[in-house]
């Protein structure tokens, strides 16, 4: 991973979502995949974005280190979370 990145490999990941700074999350308004680039929502600070930061440490927990020396197009498609340098869970 790029710049401390991180990955890890989930097999349920119910949403899309982005959250920056546990402050403000983005996440699509719809449920179908062609629609995701149409229309999302911008949450900023509130019991919601609070919500969906413990959501993502739950999955984060949960899921699978990304194996080191394998880019992502060698591991089986699943869902895959990331977290950068400049936040880490819990």
């Amino acid at each position: 991973m790029a710049a401390g990145e991180q990955a890890r490999i989930s097999p349920q990941v119910p949403m899309k979502l982005a959250i920056a700074d546990r402050a403000c999350a983005m996440l699509p308004l719809s449920t179908t995949e062609s629609a995701h680039a149409d229309s999302a929502v911008i949450v900023h600070a509130s019991m919601l974005v609070d919500a969906l930061v413990a959501l993502f440490e739950v999955l984060w927990r949960a899921a699978l280190p990304l194996p080191s020396g394998s880019p992502p197009a060698a591991v089986t498609p699943r869902p895959i979370l990331s977290c950068s340098r400049c936040w880490r869970p819990g």
